[in-house]
Order: structure tokens, then C-alpha cells, then sequence
């Protein structure tokens, strides 16, 4: 069985690359004049125009997918693809067997105390928005790896169940 969830976005990476562009432009045209601090305006507007870039290129032009896939051994795959434009690529294949915890962002403030320092972290979500965040921490090898992405709740039900299941998996793979 396949079960793929892709997020919806929620519109606040839109409004804020569109107004810190918006921003930057106006700084720019207002450092123009022959006026005191000129340069230090431009560094603010180049500032504003490189963040909201990566606001826009992050979170507005980026569509993620994620997919629940079993495999004949009982075990289970999440894998992550990221669409920008037409081109779609995979960029995460996580055998679910070797999950060591899977939560709720919000929940738990200080993970890294309970479970240790993870080597890696990998964001996959589609919104700025720490609420509606997963984190799924497992092992490769000798290493923790954190993936942070944004399930709705039957995606969550779906993984919850297949966690830990079946054989001897595969490791992280991107």
C-alpha cells in the first residue's frame, strides 16, 4: 500500500517574500538620494531582497510530497520528493524501522536531552510554521538524523502504525 500526502501552503511565506522584496526595492530607490548613511540602506534593501529570495525560491516555489510506501518484508519507507517547477526529485528515503522517535515539534522542547544530538537535520516542510512541524529522529548507523517535515494527522496515524515494523530496511538515503 502507497499513501502520499502533499501540504498545502498557508500563504504567510507569499506575504513575507512579497513584502521584504517589496521593502528592499523601496530602501533601494529611497538610498538613491543624496542622503546621510546611503550606504548602510543598501546593505539593509540587499539584505531584504536576498531574504525574501529565499523565502520565495524555500517555501513559495518549492512543493513537497510525501509518501508512506511498504515494502514485501513488512517494513516500511517514508520518502520525500521536492518539486520546483516541472522537474520533481527525491530527497529523502527513510526506512521507518529504524526510528528511534517520531513527534510532534511543539511537544517536546528540548529532544536533543532526551534522544542526543543528532549529526544531521533535514527540513522538508512546505510552511514557516513550527506548529504544524514532525520530527522523525533515526538511526544510520552510528548517527542520529532529524527530518522535519509537515504530515496531516492520517499521514501521522499511517507512520505511527508502520513504525518500527518489519525487516532489516535500508538506511537513510537522499
Amino acid at each position: 500500500m502507497i499513501m502520499t500526502y502533499r501540504p498545502k501552503q498557508n500563504g504567510a511565506a507569499k506575504k513575507v517574500a512579497f513584502l521584504l522584496l517589496l521593502i528592499g526595492i523601496l530602501i533601494m530607490m529611497i538610498s538613491s538620494l543624496d542622503i546621510p548613511l546611503r550606504a548602510v540602506l543598501q546593505i539593509i534593501a540587499i539584505l531584504c531582497v536576498v531574504v525574501g529570495l529565499q523565502y520565495l525560491t524555500r517555501y513559495v516555489l518549492s512543493d513537497f510530497r510525501y509518501v508512506l510506501e511498504d515494502n514485501d518484508d513488512g517494513s516500511a519507507d517514508l520518502l520525500i520528493f521536492k518539486a520546483q517547477g516541472q522537474r520533481e526529485a527525491k530527497v529523502a528515503h527513510v526506512a521507518l524501522n529504524r526510528t528511534v522517535a517520531f513527534f510532534k515539534r511543539d511537544t517536546l522542547k528540548d529532544y536533543q536531552a532526551k534522544y542526543g544530538k543528532t549529526s544531521h537535520r533535514f527540513n522538508y516542510c512546505q510552511n514557516p510554521d513550527k506548529a504544524v512541524e514532525w520530527l522523525l529522529i533515526f538511526k544510520d548507523g552510528e548517527d542520529l538524523i532529524e527530518v522535519i517535515f509537515e504530515p496531516d494527522a492520517a499521514f501521522v496515524n499511517e507512520m505511527n502504525k508502520r513504525i518500527g515494523s518489519g525487516g532489516d530496511g535500508m538506511n537513510f538515503v537522499m
